[in-house]
């Protein structure tokens, strides 16, 4: 009699991203790097994933990434619909953010122990299942309290929670998820407001 072995699905979840400063007059072009930790894990397991940052140029006091999964049928973010304070710039050099009420589809996530965890907004949202917007606002109130994150810091940014289907065939061979980032939507701020914009993978 043969027993059925639980499959593991491998989930190599690997973001690069490198950012380059928008003013051409910095002494050295400011440098961020991403990496998502891979993470092996079985079907129907949650998944945590663990963002990290490696800051090599300005600080940076905010952030917005917007991440895909590869392979929606074989893991989804799951959320929490809710009503909140959201928030947006209320001009282009996004020297100062506008509050307004929405209803939002939140993701489980953590800032404890990270870079993130004394900033005044960091969430996680999603927009249907396979797609993860991060953003992190450090000081929403301009008080210039919490600090942003220094020049050459290095550490954890967020953690998140993913979902692994319980119904992979098990003739499904291929099991690797890939989380890729859309550098078109995704950005970083420095303390002034100015924006870090990313220019590839």
């Amino acid at each position: 009699m043969f027993r059925r072995l639980p499959c593991l699905m491998w989930i190599g979840v690997v973001v690069a991203i490198v950012v380059h400063g928008a003013q051409p007059a910095l002494a050295q072009t400011p440098k961020i790097y991403l990496d998502v930790a891979d993470t092996s894990v079985s079907p129907g397991a949650i998944v945590p994933l663990t963002v990290y940052l490696q800051n090599m140029g300005d600080s940076i006091a905010g952030f917005q990434l917007s991440l895909t999964l590869s392979r929606p049928d074989i893991m989804e973010f799951t959320a929490d619909t809710m009503v909140q304070t959201c928030y947006k710039c209320s001009n282009a050099a996004c020297t100062s953010v506008v509050a307004y009420p929405c209803t939002v589809a939140v993701v489980p996530s953590s800032s404890v122990g990270t870079l993130t965890y004394n900033w005044d907004y960091v969430q996680a949202r999603t927009y249907g299942t396979f797609d993860l917007q991060l953003t992190g606002i450090v000081d929403n109130n301009f008080d210039r309290q919490p600090l942003p994150i220094l020049p050459y810091t290095n550490g954890v940014l967020i953690k998140v929670i993913g979902h692994v289907f319980c119904d992979i065939p098990d003739t499904l061979q291929d099991r690797t998820v890939f989380v890729t980032a859309n550098i078109v939507v995704s950005y970083f701020i420095d303390p002034k407001g100015s924006l870090l914009i990313p220019k590839g993978l």
